[in-house]
């Protein structure tokens, strides 16, 4: 008689099925992938200005967005614990390859659709102090280019 073959599948059928239909409540927020996961939701909220700037469509995505590299993270982990990529048999690519290539295109497109700038968060009219955020364009603030694109300081001379 053969011996059985140890099937390898990723498993996540159930827990996408449970996160789609529940959202975030559904996970476990003590394991490391859920603190990953809303820390990159808090990122992306602080990045786009705060909750209080956050229209409904935006909240939504930004969620949508989480649970999407929640699941693009738990594919790759399953991914890289394989021997091969490849059905050596068949000749071809897993068809879970496919389906995390999916994935991450569609994680392209929310945060495409979400902004690629960050947005300054407004301070409120109670709060005592405000941080203003300012561009690091990498040069040093005495310094500026000229127009033969030599560095020069603001006195003219060259450095």
């Amino acid at each position: 008689m053969k011996p059985r073959r140890p099937y390898t599948r990723h498993g996540l059928t159930a827990p996408m099925v449970k996160v789609k239909l529940a959202g975030f409540s559904t996970i476990d927020r003590r394991t490391a992938a859920a603190r990953a996961t809303l820390a990159f939701k808090h990122e992306l909220i602080a990045a786009l200005g705060g909750e209080a700037q956050l229209s409904p469509q935006r909240r939504k995505l930004i969620d949508l967005a989480a649970r999407t590299s929640l699941l693009l993270d738990h594919i790759d982990a399953w991914l890289f614990q394989q021997r091969s990529l490849v059905n050596a048999r068949a000749k071809m690519l897993l068809p879970v390859l496919v389906q995390r290539q999916a994935l991450a295109d569609h994680l392209t497109r929310l945060l495409d659709k979400l902004g690629l700038d960050r947005m300054p968060q407004k301070a409120e009219p109670g709060s005592v102090g405000a941080v203003l955020i300012l561009p690091d364009n990498g040069r040093g603030p005495l310094l500026r280019r000229t127009t033969d694109g030599h560095r020069n300081s603001r006195n003219g001379r060259h450095m």
